[in-house]
């Protein structure tokens, strides 16, 4: 902005916020076994230094992640279709897909018990002569009822079976948890107040120079009023 002022109202609430952002990884009080990786996804240009520029074109998920994402990973490529036919319109298409590489691999999380704990393995053969059983991975926290979901986009099921995955049918409870999160709950308290005071002195500090520089009286002083002639 071509008004100083202005300007640093405008970089604190732009550049001066994801710098702040960035500071929250407290740096300073880290080591090597510490070490905080952050990832700037935007397009404002901020004077540091970066390990990697990554286009968002690597990053975009794939149509396997965006099955993911609602709750399900499948195998089969005509089951593929049929479930998520604004992914693939076709068998073949899914199969194909299934062929390349590049996905960005979001999908994987319902791989892991740890990362997501609420996945669990089902295999079904669907009803009928010639099929054979398949098998899939499951969010139960996106998809409750994974055996319905799949007859109402599949058909009716000659069988269906559910197993957890890893450590998630057991999964164990640290006893220190809710200590830490209270502890995280009251540092993020006082964080977000001391940045509500610092930036309500930076007001009270602006609001206090506007005042002092009397913009109508300035405005006056730039742009003397007419002086009528008068005659001698």
């Amino acid at each position: 902005h071509a008004d100083p002022i202005a300007e640093a109202v405008r970089w604190s609430i732009c550049e001066g916020e994801l710098i702040q952002a960035m500071g929250r990884g407290r740096g300073v009080n880290r080591t090597a076994d510490t070490a905080l990786e952050i990832d700037l996804l935007t397009d404002v240009a901020l004077p540091v230094t970066v390990d990697a520029l990554v286009p968002w074109s690597e990053l975009k998920p794939s149509r396997r992640d965006l099955m993911a994402l609602s709750g399900i990973v499948l195998e089969n490529a005509a089951d593929m279709a049929a479930c998520f036919p604004d992914l693939w319109p076709t068998r073949e298409a899914a199969k194909k897909d299934g062929q390349r590489k590049g996905t960005n691999g979001y999908y994987r999380d319902l791989y892991n018990s740890h990362l997501s704990p609420s996945s669990v393995e089902v295999t079904w053969r669907p009803a009928g002569p010639g099929h054979r059983a398949r098998t899939a991975r499951v969010d139960l926290a996106r998809i409750l009822d994974p055996e319905a979901w799949l007859t109402n986009r599949l058909g009716p099921l000659a069988s269906f079976e559910i197993r957890h995955i890893g450590s998630a049918a057991n999964p164990v409870t640290d006893p220190g948890d809710p200590d830490r999160l209270d502890a995280l709950a009251s540092r993020l308290t006082a964080s977000m107040q001391a940045v509500v005071a610092t930036r309500r002195a930076a007001l009270d500090a602006l609001a206090a120079r506007l005042a002092a520089a009397n913009p109508a009286a300035l405005l006056r002083s730039d742009h003397p009023e007419p002086q009528e002639e008068t005659e001698a």
